[in-house]
């Protein structure tokens, strides 16, 4: 059986000293499926849902976790809806065809929508995000970024040379989207590049944000995060930083963020799930298994998902 090792970290850290946040307890969950989970959405606490390889999108009732399609083996790699019955999941068919998919779920069934993703042979899709049923985002490389607008998806090319792992955002006038050496931000009009010089040369591939003016960002946990105050991107450094990336990002409040990150081997330790407290970063939970993408219904209940159909469910102590 696949342990976690919590890390028990002692005290108040500078401050809220007031109000300390309860540290989550993580533990497995078997998930329904053995292949690499990618990433993890919901629309409440007992409605999840988490997409990865081998056509794996697996569903969380509030009670188990359970295979939801099996008739195709495309490899899934972000998953958003607006609702229990609009549901979206991004990604491409294989590795030796990269050709995008985009996946539909109406409340019954899942349904590919071809209109947009089977007109290019290239590039992969990401991830997906969106602020309504009718104002949604797929991103990928080579410059991918497509629009739904409720009834048919647009091309949005931004130029070849951004590439997009991960597209977050707070409202439908403040998006963000990041990939190695991309940042780029959307405010209602257009996708206009970063160019602060603190971004050179980052490889990206996480982040998230409470407001326009408190964004996160992160990739090598070695170089730390990058943290976004309206005017510039800093750097955050945690003492604790190891080598990895960060792949998923996932925040409650601008004083409850959590990240997960993976180093691409096996073993003791090479999976990390982080967590902001609103004053600094720091490693709350290690597993033997890569981790991959986090999500959170509220501060008390948080998913994180994994390599070879790995689910942690974080909650409070009892």
């Amino acid at each position: 059986m696949i342990s976690t090792w919590l890390l028990a970290l002692q005290g108040c850290v500078g401050g809220d000293v007031t109000a300390p946040q309860p540290r989550l307890v993580w533990s497995h969950v078997p998930s329904g499926t053995a292949d690499d989970l990618w990433d993890v959405w919901g629309s409440s606490a007992t409605d999840v849902w988490a997409v990865g390889s081998n056509g794996s999108i697996v569903h969380y009732d509030g009670t188990r976790w359970a295979r939801s399609l099996d008739s195709v083996s495309y490899f899934f790699r972000g998953v958003w809806g607006s609702g229990p019955t609009d549901i979206w999941a991004v990604g491409f068919r294989s590795f030796n065809n990269t050709t995008p998919v985009i996946f539909h779920y109406d409340g019954n069934g899942w349904a590919r929508d071809a209109s947009v993703a089977d007109t290019l042979p290239w590039p992969p899709l990401s991830d997906v995000w969106g602020t309504s049923a009718s104002n949604v985002w797929a991103v990928g490389y080579g410059g991918w970024i497509s629009h739904f607008d409720g009834s048919r998806w647009t091309h949005a090319s931004v130029g070849p040379a951004f590439y997009s792992d991960r597209i977050w955002g707070t409202s439908a006038t403040d998006a963000w989207t990041v990939g190695p050496q991309t940042v780029l931000h959307h405010d209602g009009i257009g996708w206009y590049s970063q160019s602060d010089s603190v971004l050179t040369a980052r490889q990206l591939s996480a982040g998230w944000g409470a407001r326009q003016d408190d964004q996160w960002a992160a990739g090598s946990t070695e170089r730390g995060f990058l943290h976004f105050d309206g005017s510039r991107w800093s750097p955050v450094v945690p003492d604790d930083a190891t080598s990895g990336f960060i792949y998923g990002m996932w925040g409650v409040t601008p004083s409850r963020i959590w990240a997960v990150s993976r180093t691409g081997t096996t073993g003791p330790g090479v999976g990390a799930i982080w967590e902001y407290n609103g004053t600094q970063w720091l490693i709350v939970a290690r597993d033997t298994i890569n981790l991959t993408g986090v999500w959170a219904s509220s501060a008390s209940d948080a998913w994180v998902v994994g390599d070879f159909g790995t689910v942690l469910h974080g909650t409070l102590a009892h």
